[in-house]
């Protein structure tokens, strides 16, 4: 007890000593220092956006110090669609604007955009209230990113006004154009694309509603205009327009991310897959949204049609993807879909609806042979594999997927050992999960895929063992009735 005591009373000796130093210093405090802010300002640079929000609340001093950093990167979007409710808010906008200075800007532009008044060529000049709320986005406002649907001339010369604006910051592009008159765009629209450029765009999204007459010398110069673009997404009538000359070809080669959805129709079969096998660059990221695929051939050239034109253009890119998401809304066909060996391949995901098909793969020292997956030779990098039934379908052995997942799980060659993530759903999945009443299908997965350890496949092994311990009391209920 003796030595006990003396420490305790030689700790309060040192709490004792440390309050006098505090009192005969005046610059010193009980509490931590409080933090300058010069510091705040470097801290709240590390910061998330969330952590960010909830510190201002700390003082006084903490707000002030952090309010520039939330607020350069804070994404305020601005909604350019010709109604009076957007016009009124962009006006509010425009008389404290200039304490957001640095903000990352998002402009909605267009008499398409959601709640918006449609306006035509009628409207041209604009209205003197159109007038003073787009000038906000023309001249007094810089924009990180610009989404812009269009139907008239003059809305297209506003845009290219808020594009100039918008010179030194732009980021992200999105281009759509809806109902579009067939008349001949203006020469000054066309040029504008080979005489500017915006050298921080990375990403560009085109959209546009069938094809115009006009769109070959429109968009020929187009992506000149954005010469580090690395990533391009592209629908229907927009593929035709970017890859209809050789010169718009020829300005994807530093693309590395692609996004394309094609139709395939009784006029138009094979036309979208014969463009972007033009393709001149080499990709990393892929994702391909075929609504109605066939496998029909094509008019003017009989041996070719949708299934290998797809296969073509994977086999041509196979050897430097690392993302590839594969989306068929509906598959009219008999023959087998062939997927290339993809050795760089470390994200699948395979989307299937109205689609009952087979799958059958490149075979190891066989070029243009292909049967039964073989994941350590087709994906031998594979970590991330989500594959999904949009519809109602036969389920895990149906014709779709069976292939995926053979149901021999002795054979190596079916087995994949690098994949760390897994997921299959059916319409039904998420319910059987939650009760734990999946197909006996079902149980082989955690076998093809020993080391994905992800929640979904944690319920499959759950549901596995309750299915045993029911299946083994099952059994000795019939055994102890046998011996009755």
């Amino acid at each position: 007890m003796g030595k006990r005591k003396q420490i305790v009373n030689k700790n309060r000796a040192k709490k004792q000593k440390r309050a006098e130093e505090t009192e005969d210093d005046p610059n010193s405090s009980p509490c931590t220092t409080p933090l300058n802010e010069d510091v705040l300002n470097i801290v709240a640079q590390f910061m998330r956006f969330k952590d960010l929000k909830n510190c201002r609340l700390v003082s006084t001093l903490w707000n002030t110090a952090l309010t520039p950093e939330l607020r350069r990167r804070a994404k305020i979007t601005l909604v350019c669609n010709f109604s009076q409710q957007e016009m009124r808010r962009n006006a509010d906008f425009l008389k404290e604007f200039q304490t957001w200075q640095g903000f990352t800007g998002c402009a909605n532009f267009g008499s398409q955009c959601a709640g918006g008044r449609t306006v035509t060529d009628a409207d041209s000049p604009p209205k003197p209230m159109v007038t003073k709320s787009t000038s906000i986005f023309a001249k007094k406002l810089q924009f990180h990113q610009i989404e812009a649907t269009l139907r008239t001339n003059w809305e297209m010369d506003l845009l290219q006004k808020m594009l100039l604006n918008s010179t030194g910051v732009l980021q992200m592009f999105s281009f759509a154009i809806a109902a579009y008159p067939e008349q001949p765009i203006s020469s000054a629209a066309v040029e504008f694309w080979s005489t500017h450029t915006f050298p921080k765009v990375t990403k560009v999204d085109v959209r546009m509603d069938g094809h115009r007459q006009w769109a070959s010398s429109f968009f020929e110069h187009f992506l000149k205009a954005f010469p580090n673009v690395r990533r391009l997404s592209a629908t229907l009538g927009g593929i035709s327009a970017l890859f209809c000359t050789p010169a718009s070809v020829n300005a994807m080669r530093n693309i590395t991310d692609l996004k394309v959805m094609l139709y395939s129709g009784p006029h138009t079969r094979g036309k979208s897959l014969q463009l972007i096998s033009k393709f001149p660059g080499t990709l990393k990221k892929l994702s391909l949204t075929f609504i109605h695929i066939s496998d029909q051939a094509i008019a003017d050239n009989p041996d070719e049609n949708d299934v290998s034109l797809l296969r073509n253009f994977l086999s041509q890119q196979s050897g430097s993807l690392e993302r590839v998401q594969l989306l068929i809304l509906k598959y009219d066909g008999t023959r087998d879909i062939e997927i290339p060996r993809f050795p760089e391949l470390k994200r699948l995901q395979v989307y299937l609806m109205q689609t009952k098909c087979n799958f059958t793969f490149e075979q190891p020292d066989q070029p243009g042979v292909y049967g039964d997956i073989d994941y350590s030779y087709n994906f031998p990098k594979l970590q991330l594999f989500l594959a999904r039934d949009l519809a109602r379908s036969e389920g895990l052995s149906g014709d779709s997927f069976k292939s995926w997942f053979p149901l021999n799980t002795n054979d190596k060659k079916y087995i994949c050992q690098t994949l760390k993530h897994f997921e299959f759903y059916e319409s039904d999945t998420v319910d059987k999960l939650d009760s734990g009443k999946l197909e006996v299908d079902y149980f082989r997965l955690p076998k093809l895929f020993p080391n994905a350890g992800n929640t979904y496949m944690q319920g499959i092994k759950t549901c596995t063992r309750i299915e045993s311990d029911r299946a083994m009391r099952q059994r000795n209920r019939w055994l102890m009735l046998a011996s009755q």
